[in-house]
């Protein structure tokens, strides 16, 4: 018996809008996956009276055609964000790279934030570093228990700015907070 002809042109109907589809929308890959699974009758059950067993022939293996259709999204550049000018007393938000309790410092601020100071610079940023006392409300926007701290931060003039940033960084942060910056005259 031959093919149904409205089966076959509804298929190449189909893969064909798909196709459309996906040069609309991107780049795609396509791939096609032959599978075959051999299909066999279950022997009868196993009787002590009646009549002999009979076993019925294995059907002949079928094969079925699978076609799979990935559609890439575009992808989103995200543009790095400018540093926030900081004054004395004004309001910035902080990207918190790195907090360490004052007890635990080296005694050189340099050497203890080297490295989220170095990584920071790569990327063409300033990482500010110091007493953590210094950026009003900092402490409690990171939800740090009471203590003296020292940290490092990147400043920005949002939180959006701020988010971008972190994203972009792509290191763990401590975490971002809104401050009022103190210690700069």
């Amino acid at each position: 018996m031959g093919r149904d002809p409205k089966v076959h042109h509804t298929s190449v109907v189909a893969v064909a809008a798909i196709a459309l589809l996906a040069a609309a929308c991107g780049s795609t890959s396509t791939s096609t996956t032959n599978t075959t699974a051999p299909t066999t009758a279950a022997p009868a059950p196993a009787t002590t009276a009646g009549p002999a067993p009979t076993t019925t022939a294995a059907s002949a293996p079928t094969t079925t055609a699978a076609t799979t259709t990935t559609v890439t999204p575009p992808t989103t550049v995200l543009v790095p964000p400018a540093p926030a000018n900081l004054t004395h007393g004004g309001e910035a938000v902080g990207v918190y790279l790195k907090v360490i309790e004052e007890s635990e410092s080296s005694g050189n601020f340099f050497e203890d934030f080297a490295d989220v100071t170095a990584a920071v610079e790569a990327m063409g940023y300033f990482a500010g570093f110091g007493d953590l006392g210094c950026d009003g409300g900092a402490q409690e926007g990171l939800s740090l228990p009471e203590g003296d701290y020292l940290g490092s931060a990147v400043y920005f003039s949002t939180v959006e700015d701020a988010e971008t940033f972190a994203t972009i960084y792509g290191e763990e942060i401590v975490g971002i907070a809104t401050v009022r910056t103190g210690c700069l005259d």
